[in-house]
């Protein structure tokens, strides 16, 4: 099993093997894809979402590694409920918190299938969306990242977010306009070609935007495609989001700036000034700035 060592700052084996639960029928089968879920204090929505994975269509069988950053609030007992034919669950408790970038760094690091999926413990999947997207992968040879559209039930309002068919590299630098992390899925191989020197697929120095962040380095490999149907649900968490720490946006978006300026054009800077600016007003109208944000991102995506 590895671990990541506060300590030492660097992702180590440990002599353990994760707790794990499983019901396939041959012992050392390998599992046809990895779906790595995060978590942190969110119990039920936890089990909300494994339910969604367990209930995906015409795959099997599934690994899902569940990281958890609150060790103690469930056991693997209660996580042996959910599982049915087909499934795995590994469960890894870190020993210290180290955040959702990382966490799912140790997902992926102690996952087995070449296909590896993300999602959030507050979100969910369609039935189909593990099936449509694999389709994709096993038609299309040169993609690094595949997504979907999505059901977004943040922010005061419900809308659906539909990224293009095709995102290139400068696509992603110019807009991000991917759904969520939960909404990927890619190849173990393609995410070895992006980890960095530390050991790292998301890079846990950004306070928010590492999703966008990974996206960058995967579009620079082959395109990202995306399959056209709401598959995925993301919901207002309970215990406040990245998303509404306006602090946490900000810097994220001058880290980003300070990694990938050099490709930016005179309308990448507009933007980044631009989210700044409205990202502060978020102290002052909380939510609300993003029925003034989601209009204005649309026409920007136009120009």
């Amino acid at each position: 099993m590895y671990i990541y060592s506060v300590e030492e700052g660097k992702y180590i084996e440990d002599p353990r093997h994760p707790l794990t639960v499983s019901k396939c029928k041959k012992k050392d089968v390998k599992p046809y894809l990895s779906v790595v879920i995060p978590t942190f204090l969110r119990k039920k929505e936890l089990f909300r979402a494994i339910r969604t994975v367990v209930g995906q269509r015409k795959v099997r069988p599934i690994e899902i590694v569940v990281v958890d950053d609150s060790p103690g609030i469930f056991t693997i007992a209660e996580l042996s409920t959910l599982v049915e034919d087909g499934i795995i669950i590994k469960y890894i408790p870190n020993k210290k918190r180290v955040g959702a970038p990382i966490s799912r760094n140790i997902g992926i690091y102690n996952s087995t299938a070449k296909y590896i999926a993300f999602l959030d413990d507050d979100d969910e999947w369609d039935p189909e969306k593990s099936i449509e997207q694999l389709t994709m992968f096993e038609t299309i040879n040169e993609m690094s990242l595949c997504i979907c559209y999505s059901v977004d039930h943040r922010f005061s309002q419900i809308r659906v977010s539909k990224p293009p068919a095709v995102v290139t590299h400068k696509m992603v630098i110019k807009s991000f306009n991917l759904s969520s992390t939960s909404s990927y899925m890619t190849t173990r191989s393609y995410l070895d070609l992006v980890r960095t020197d530390d050991g790292h697929y998301f890079d846990p120095s950004l306070k928010s935007g590492q999703e966008y962040d990974l996206a960058i380095r995967l579009s620079l490999h082959d395109p990202i495609m995306t399959i056209p149907k709401p598959l995925m649900i993301q919901y207002a968490p309970k215990g406040g989001q990245i998303s509404l720490n306006w602090k946490n946006k900000i810097s994220g978006i001058i880290s980003l700036y300070s990694k990938y300026h050099n490709e930016y054009t005179i309308l990448e800077y507009i933007k980044t000034v631009g989210l700044i600016g409205m990202f502060s007003l978020g102290y002052v109208l909380g939510d609300r700035i993003y029925k003034i944000l989601t209009p204005l991102k649309e026409v920007y995506e136009r120009v």
